[in-house]
Formats: structure tokens, C-alpha cells, sequence
């Protein structure tokens, strides 16, 4: 995972580079788009491995605490992020998915 997320890094400093050698606008825009498309992609795996480990322990288990704050940590978190809900349905299967709108849902109407 990290090496994604370097070569990100990579990439965006390439960006930064071309448009500090005023590079033409469709390279520079070019590079953009993939430094955006490579977040999501990166951002949707990390999301899935996330979701799975803690809704299985937090949300389905038996702690209504914990189980609370996560809820509230991710509505806070779908507040934050404008594409949340289709970043959460490419990376998590179809069931789960449903499972984890239900609850936020649940939660929003809460907070």
C-alpha cells in the first residue's frame, strides 16, 4: 500500500514540476487526472480493508459504544468527502454496502 502512495507522491511532484516549466496545459492536466484517479483508486482499496475490519468488529459486535462512535466518525467522514457513498460502493461488496449505508443513515438521523 505504501508503495501506491509513494508513487503517488511521485507523480504529484512531477505535476508540480510541469507546471513550474510551464509545460503545456494538456500535459500538465494530463498527469493531474492521473494523480486524481490513482488517490481514488488507492483511497477505495484502503477504504475496503478498513470498512471490513472494523464494521465485522465494531458495528456487528456487541459493543454499542464503540459501535456509536465509529457511526459518528463516518458520518463526520461522509460530511467531509463529496464522493463518499460512491468511493464506499466500489469498494465494498454490494451486501456490506448496503449494511454500512443503512447504519450511517441510522446514525445521521441520531446526531
Amino acid at each position: 500500500m505504501l508503495a501506491r502512495w509513494w508513487s503517488i507522491e511521485a507523480r504529484a511532484r512531477l505535476v508540480t514540476d510541469l507546471i513550474t516549466a510551464d509545460a503545456p496545459c494538456l500535459t500538465t492536466l494530463g498527469q493531474g487526472l492521473a494523480v486524481r484517479a490513482s488517490v481514488a483508486a488507492v483511497s477505495a482499496i484502503q477504504l475496503h480493508r478498513n470498512l471490513d475490519r472494523c464494521l465485522t468488529g465494531i458495528v456487528a459486535g456487541n459493543r454499542p459504544a464503540a459501535r456509536e462512535e465509529f457511526l459518528r466518525e463516518l458520518v463526520a467522514l461522509a460530511g467531509r468527502t463529496r464522493h463518499f457513498w460512491a468511493l464506499v460502493s466500489t469498494a465494498v461488496p454490494a451486501p456490506f454496502y448496503f449494511r454500512v449505508e443503512s447504519h450511517v443513515r441510522t446514525a445521521e438521523g441520531r446526531l
